[in-house]
């Protein structure tokens, strides 16, 4: 015998199943479209006559266009994405301290790799661990109390 306490107040064909809370997968395209366009542009430069022709000046564009690449993935990160906001700093931070941790330990004929090609590889590589983990499932979109399994 059941009391009335027991028995639900809705009966449990009216209760509306709610789907499960979906995750928002972060937009990863605006790095690659930039990477890509200047990867692209790095190539033709540096392994075609053009590059040589303009001598120092097309040194100094090529390290500027790496520049402006690299500044623009780090506003496109901080500001635009997606990622929590932990997630963003302590990334950022973590290429910091990697590329400084880099300059301080590196061998002294190093110096113009880390400049020129070496400071657009770091969104290059960045931007490729996104597109490798953006299929993995994050411990913050586990519902609360569950564990893995």
């Amino acid at each position: 015998m059941t009391s009335e306490a027991d028995k639900p107040s809705v009966p449990e064909e009216h209760v509306e199943k709610l789907p499960a809370p979906s995750v928002q997968k972060p937009c990863i395209w605006p790095p690659f479209a930039l990477l890509a366009s200047f990867w692209t542009i790095y190539a033709c430069w540096r392994w075609t006559e053009v590059g040589y022709s303009f001598g120092f000046l097309g040194f100094l564009l090529m390290a500027g266009g790496g520049a402006i690449v690299t500044l623009a993935f780090v506003v496109w990160w901080l500001l635009a994405s997606n990622f929590e906001r932990s997630e963003r700093y302590g990334a950022f931070a973590l290429a910091v301290v990697g590329g400084l941790g880099t300059a301080v330990l590196a061998h002294r004929s190093l110096g113009p790799f880390l400049l020129l090609p070496g400071i657009p590889l770091v969104p290059t590589i960045w931007a490729a661990t996104l597109f490798a983990s953006r299929r993995c499932r994050s411990v913050s979109a586990l519902p609360t109390g569950r564990s893995w399994q």
